[in-house]
């Protein structure tokens, strides 16, 4: 077995090092470790000097996340594929944990693990990968599988599904699509290892926490591939759903935004799919706006546009596995269910 860990980074010099040492520290190190700049402006050059025995340095001008992923893809030398985001980290054991997994599902093409989420105060959420059993078809709804950081992946059956879109829609959304691709591609031939194995980063400019961003990414796809293979009345009735749960995602995500962005949304979800028994949460979460009681910050008007990659620009503190867990914020609470 041989595992190409692929590392895209823009404008994250002072994550980089950690990334690559947290691969370099692997108990089961990838064969090769690839870098790709996707246009970097910053000091990223002068940060991986210090690696550059250790890993194959690529550049592109400036295409996206899901360019630089396809462009270290196709360069990769090895069977499967690690990739690790430049702002997260692998602990220690990733790779042979998820490797040992795949050992014990030798028709798998594809393995997911859980995440380390890390707050800009260092304190983490353990957060455990979903059950396999529980990934279809909750999956066309949301992003069970999560960070493209937690999952190691068969190159070549990649490469035949069509690899990541690059279509700057659907940014922040492209690995749920990819997740969903290959799931149809190989009638669903994944498996799991549960334990959290990746630190992720929790800060402003996530994309995953752009609620304008990731609603246009969910709707962009619903033709695409959250849809595939559904016709007639069960197609509709899906559209509906999976509607609702991206409303009600972009509510949580709006928090940041005020009360107002929040509701709005929360109701665009409920008038979607209005059901009293499955979706109780949301009902609760609209009268607690109604109420006045909730989270919301006033938003920053210095808070950066979405672009192909935004700056992280929060220290991290790093965690070793005995790092204990904390509760979770309210934003980290309100997980949409499928």
């Amino acid at each position: 077995m041989t595992v190409s860990a692929i590392i895209p980074t823009y404008n994250s010099a002072h994550f980089l090092p950690e990334a690559i040492d947290s691969v370099l520290a692997q108990t089961f190190p990838p064969d090769e470790i690839i870098v790709v700049d996707d246009g970097s402006t910053d000091d990223t050059e002068a940060a991986i000097k210090p690696f550059l025995r250790h890993i194959r340095f690529l550049k592109q001008r400036n295409r996206g996340p899901a360019a630089a992923r396809n462009f270290g893809i196709r360069q990769a030398r090895g069977h499967w594929i690690a990739m690790l985001d430049a702002d997260d980290r692998w602990l220690p054991s990733k790779t042979a944990r998820q490797a040992k997994a795949l050992a014990g599902s030798p028709d798998s093409i594809l393995v997911y693990s859980g995440l380390v989420l890390v707050h800009p105060d260092g304190n983490a959420v353990h957060k455990p990968a979903a059950p396999l059993h529980s990934v279809w078809p909750a999956l066309r709804c949301r992003n069970v599988i999560t960070s493209p950081s937690a999952v190691m992946i068969h190159r070549e059956t990649a490469i035949g599904a069509g690899l990541f879109d690059e279509d700057h829609r659907i940014i922040g959304s492209e690995d749920w699509d990819l997740w969903i691709r290959l799931w149809q591609h190989s009638g669903g031939r994944y498996c799991c290892e549960p334990e959290p194995l990746t630190q992720y980063r929790l800060h402003e400019d996530n994309l995953s926490h752009r609620a304008s961003l990731m609603l246009e990414g969910g709707v962009t796809l619903l033709d695409r591939s959250l849809l595939n293979g559904l016709h007639g009345v069960e197609r509709e009735l899906w559209r509906r759903r999976i509607l609702s749960s991206l409303y009600w995602q972009a509510s949580v995500n709006a928090r940041k935004e005020g009360r107002a962005k929040e509701r709005s949304y929360l109701v665009h979800s409920l008038a979607t799919w209005p059901s009293l028994f499955s979706e109780r949460t949301r009902w609760k979460a609209l009268i607690n706006n109604l109420c006045g009681r909730g989270p919301w910050r006033t938003p920053s008007a210095s808070t950066p546009p979405p672009g192909p990659y935004l700056q992280a620009r929060h220290s991290f503190t790093p965690l070793t596995r005995s790092s204990p867990a904390v509760s979770p914020t309210p934003e980290a609470e309100s997980t949409p269910p499928p």
